[in-house]
């Protein structure tokens, strides 16, 4: 049990400042940073690499909230004056027509090192709960990796520091949920002024490198192994191949070829993959199109499923108040208000992160979704034979909404019921 503490950080995970002037012909702008926030240019000089991040956010004028638009890739960043904290700073966007001076601007740092506030590896029975955190060297609030049984998280406040001129909170997510054998608890709690998920909820594939005979395959991930009597969906996502579940009988640990990083095992199964595309890339990194023909194993016992997340406030933040990919959960009785994202985003992802497995059993009951950015509810499976099954959605309030209140697509099994659907902003 881990109760009662307030963290706090020193040097911060991002730095801002003021918008003196922009064209939004150009992408440029010129940043003033406020006063005490650490100047990137500086920063990259004394660690000897740069150290700013590339995705950026643009804050209106009076408010802690997100101008409405295309997220800002910083392209390049020159000093113009450093004796005022003055940054030239070239973007690349779709549309840079959001962006007006008088706006704020807000981006990470990279200070060395990564991790989270709080990190649960490898673990059951944890109990994490009232305790506040205003921000985080490394940007990220909680990491729940690889754990066994359960982590509760119970009055968790992720929250602005009274008194305090930040602009936001965190640089990334609320919860970063990899690989658990069950999900976590999570009630209770606050999250807002986050510049990404509050609550990811995933796994990412086993690739599979090569096929051994006998049901026995070379599997490579970036950090994490699966074990023995797991259960694993085949699933490319070119051709649509999906062999639902397959039985891990024996799992052995191999050395990475040199040059090469990650998890590397040979892995023997109960059956065999079907219409089996190998993996022939170096990096094992899922993102990229360029994966989209190769079999993935995505561990249906490490998914994070029969999650549980009620009770919750989430107000302004960038993304989802809960973006879910596996088997089981529930989404109870929570308040998403004014988020930038959808209030509940179930799908897959293919083109980027490769996070998975299919949404399954998941039920969504008792909520309240005021001013969602997307649509409150959104299910979106993707790729060719990917399928959403078994989701229910009821006695939910929907107001301020969109373009929808929900957007459903490639469900097998859908119940939606007794919810209240008001006025949306549009129509």
């Amino acid at each position: 049990t881990m109760r009662g503490f307030v963290f706090d950080s020193d040097p911060l995970s991002f730095t801002q400042g003021d918008i003196v002037k922009a064209d939004a012909a150009t992408g440029e702008l010129w940043l003033k940073l406020h006063p005490g926030y650490t100047n990137p240019i500086e920063l990259t000089e004394q660690r000897g690499k740069k150290s700013w991040s590339r995705v950026a956010f643009t804050i209106e004028a009076d408010e802690r909230k997100l101008k409405p638009g295309p997220i800002d890739f910083i392209k390049a960043m020159t000093e113009e004056n450093r004796a005022e904290g003055l940054l030239h700073v070239k973007l690349e966007a779709d549309s840079f027509a959001h962006i007006n001076a008088g706006d704020r601007f807000v981006f990470g740092l990279q200070h060395g090192g990564h991790g989270a506030n709080f990190n649960v590896r490898e673990s059951s029975d944890v109990l994490l709960e009232d305790y506040t955190i205003y921000t985080g060297k490394y940007g990220m609030n909680h990491t729940l990796t690889d754990n066994r049984g359960r982590v509760r998280v119970n009055g968790a406040k992720i929250t602005h520091k009274p008194g305090s001129d930040r602009v936001i909170v965190n640089i990334k997510d609320g919860f970063h949920v990899k690989h658990n054998a069950i999900g976590p608890i999570i009630e209770n709690c606050l999250i807002e002024g986050i510049m990404d998920d509050a609550i990811n909820i995933s796994v990412c594939p086993y690739w599979v490198k090569e096929d051994l005979g006998d049901h026995r395959y070379l599997v490579a991930e970036v950090a994490f192994s699966p074990r023995v009597g797991d259960r694993l969906m085949a699933y490319a996502p070119q051709s649509g191949s999906v062999t639902p579940e397959l039985k891990v009988l024996s799992v052995e640990a191999q050395t990475p070829p040199k040059g090469h990083r990650g998890k590397w095992n040979i892995i023997q199964l109960d059956q065999p993959i079907t219409r089996l595309a190998l993996h022939t890339m170096r990096d094992l990194f899922p993102g990229g199109h360029d994966r989209l023909p190769f079999t993935g194993l995505y561990n249906l016992d490490a998914c994070g499923k029969d999650f549980i997340v009620r009770n919750n406030t989430f107000l302004e933040q960038r993304r989802y108040a809960l973006l879910a990919r596996g088997v089981g959960g529930l989404f109870e009785g929570n308040l998403v208000k004014n988020n930038n994202g959808s209030g509940v985003m179930l799908c897959n992802e293919i083109g980027s992160f490769y996070e998975g497995p299919f949404p399954r059993k998941i039920t969504i009951r008792g909520n309240e979704f005021i001013h969602t950015g997307w649509e409150s509810v959104r299910i979106q499976v993707r790729g060719k034979g990917a399928w959403a099954t078994d989701i229910l959605i009821e006695d939910n309030v929907f107001e301020g909404w969109p373009k929808a209140a929900m957007k459903l697509s490639n469900i097998d099994g859908l119940v939606v019921r007794n919810n209240v659907v008001k006025p949306g902003r549009n129509e």
